[in-house]
C-alpha cells in the first residue's frame, strides 16, 4: 500500500483529470499498455476493480494495493506523459505531484531543475538579482529557491 495521504491523492487526481472517471486522455487499451510498460502490471486485473471499473477507480485501487516504489514510478511516468501530451500545463500542481513521486521513489524531494526546465513556461517571470560580492552564495541560493516557484532569475558572476 502506497503511503499517499488524502491531500496528495487529491492533487494527483486533479492533475490527472480523474473526476470524470478517466485518467488523462487514455482509452482502456492505451491505459493498460501504459501501466504494463511502466511497471509490468495489468491495471485491469480483478484486484484493481474498485467500485466501478473506471480507469480512475482502477488507478485509485492501484495506489491502495501497490508499494511506494511501484506507485511512484507510475506517477512519474504519468507526469512525463502529461507534460508531453498537454500544452496547458498547471506548473505548480505538476511540480507538487513531481515531489510526491520523488518521495514515493525515495529520491530527492526537490524537483530536479532539469525536469522543471523541460516544462518551462516562456511567460515565466524573470528577475535580475543584484548582490554584493560577499553575498554571491546567498544570491545563488535565492536563484535556486525562486526557480522552485517558477521564477527564473539571472545572477551576474561579478559586480
Amino acid at each position: 500500500m502506497a503511503s499517499l495521504n488524502h491531500i496528495e491523492k487529491l492533487k494527483l487526481e486533479k492533475l490527472f483529470i480523474m473526476d470524470t472517471g478517466y485518467v488523462l486522455d487514455f482509452s482502456n487499451s492505451k491505459f493498460e499498455r501504459f501501466i504494463k510498460d511502466s511497471v509490468n502490471k495489468n491495471i485491469f486485473d480483478d484486484k484493481y476493480n474498485y467500485k466501478t471499473s473506471s480507469k480512475a477507480n482502477r488507478l485509485r485501487a492501484f495506489w491502495d494495493k501497490e508499494p511506494d516504489n511501484i506507485v511512484g514510478k507510475v506517477i512519474y511516468d504519468l507526469l512525463e506523459y502529461y507534460k508531453t501530451t498537454y500544452s496547458n500545463i498547471d506548473y505548480e500542481l505538476y511540480q507538487e505531484c513531481g515531489e510526491i513521486a520523488a518521495r514515493l521513489l525515495g529520491t530527492n524531494t526537490e524537483v530536479n531543475r532539469k525536469e522543471i526546465e523541460d516544462v518551462w513556461n516562456p511567460r515565466m517571470l524573470r528577475v535580475f538579482i543584484s548582490h554584493k560580492t560577499e553575498n554571491k552564495e546567498i544570491a545563488k541560493k535565492l536563484k535556486d529557491m525562486l526557480f522552485f516557484y517558477w521564477i527564473d532569475s539571472f545572477v551576474p558572476m561579478k559586480i
